[in-house]
């Protein structure tokens, strides 16, 4: 008899707890609060993402015949001097990149030492192998890698001349020499 109780109260137990549960779950539906969007998205860009760059050298940048370099010569260097241009209604940000060409026989970017100054800034020592810099997205089919350089904002119709010095490191490894090296620079917006 004892045992018919126990089995019955575990029965009626079991039955209570299983119709609270379903209770709660079944008005977890009405209880819940649900929000639908009403109106459609709009979706707005600038009005432009243009930005012009104008160089001395429209056929990119070439290294070839180079010899590792202290950066006190690198820093003596020609510049490739380039100018960009904010030519939307809105101030923009840019960046900078230069684009390492597959037609470069150089082995290992990181032997190229880069430097980016604004016409008329004295010119210090802030140089960085290419490895040093951010990686940017490569925009060219013939390009194998692509490191941001330089980033500015540009107010509407402003722009910017800027000088690129470029050297084989020091650090550069013999297997360096005889190697040529081929980039663009590109900026994107």
């Amino acid at each position: 008899m004892k045992n018919k109780k126990t089995i019955f109260y575990l029965i009626s137990f079991s039955l209570t707890l299983a119709l609270i549960i379903a209770i709660a779950a079944g008005s977890y539906a009405y209880i819940r609060v649900t929000r639908e969007q009403e109106s459609t998205n709009k979706i707005t860009t600038l009005e432009c993402v243009s930005l012009q760059i104008t160089s001395v050298s429209s056929n990119g940048i070439t290294l070839s015949g180079e010899y590792p370099i202290k950066n006190t010569e690198g820093l003596t260097k020609t510049p490739y001097t380039f100018t960009i241009k904010n030519i939307c209604s809105k101030p923009s940000a840019a960046k900078v990149n230069l684009e390492v060409l597959t037609e470069s026989t150089l082995v290992n970017d990181s032997s190229i030492r880069a430097l980016v100054t604004e016409s008329g800034e004295t010119v210090t020592d802030t140089s960085n192998t290419l490895g040093g810099f951010p990686a940017g997205i490569k925009t060219l089919d013939t390009a194998r890698s692509s490191y941001t350089i330089y980033s500015t904002n540009l107010s509407t119709g402003a722009s910017k001349t800027l000088n690129l010095r470029i050297w084989l490191d020091e650090n550069a490894t013999s297997a360096e020499l005889g190697k040529t090296f081929k980039g663009i620079l590109v900026v994107t917006a």
